[in-house]
């Protein structure tokens, strides 16, 4: 989830602002594995992508992160999650996860006070969201192919 680099658009596209491609649920709701966290957001989420850096296939434990860009002040927690920090000069990231089954539920971005990362796999109802962006795909694995229409950064 670093800076934006020069980007291509995939083939056979046409543009569209961010996030245009999520069908917008008037409620986002979702949770960890065991239930002991939940979540509600009330906004749309204004962005949805997925990050191919080492740093998120390690959190994710796959080859990609799916991530749902949220507004931090709509978002409401259920539960007490556990939080894993690091990074520094301002580029630091806070992991929050379930303490008792380990789902990774969300990421606070130091230089996006505004916004909350939602695992996309922590949603009730995520299987309609499509990202509009791939990041980092220079660390993507070989046999996965972005979506069409999405917006690739590498």
């Amino acid at each position: 989830m670093g800076s934006q680099e020069p980007h291509k658009k995939a083939s056979n596209t046409k543009d569209s602002p961010r996030g245009a491609s999520v069908k917008k649920p008037v409620t986002l709701r979702g949770g960890c594995f065991c239930g002991a966290v939940r979540y509600r957001c009330d906004a749309s989420p204004d962005l949805v992508f997925c990050c191919h850096c080492l740093d998120c296939q390690r959190h994710s434990a796959g080859p990609f992160a799916f991530i749902v860009r949220v507004d931090a002040a709509a978002l409401e927690i259920t539960g007490k999650t556990q939080t894993y920090a690091y990074g520094a000069g301002g580029q630091g990231l806070i992991k929050h996860f379930c303490p008792i089954c380990g789902t990774r539920m969300l990421n606070e971005v130091a230089r996006f006070p505004d916004h909350r990362y939602l695992a996309g796999g922590t949603l009730d109802e995520g299987a309609d969201m499509i990202p509009s962006m791939h990041i980092y795909t220079r660390r993507c694995v070989s046999w996965f192919t972005p979506n069409e229409g999405a917006d690739i950064h590498s």
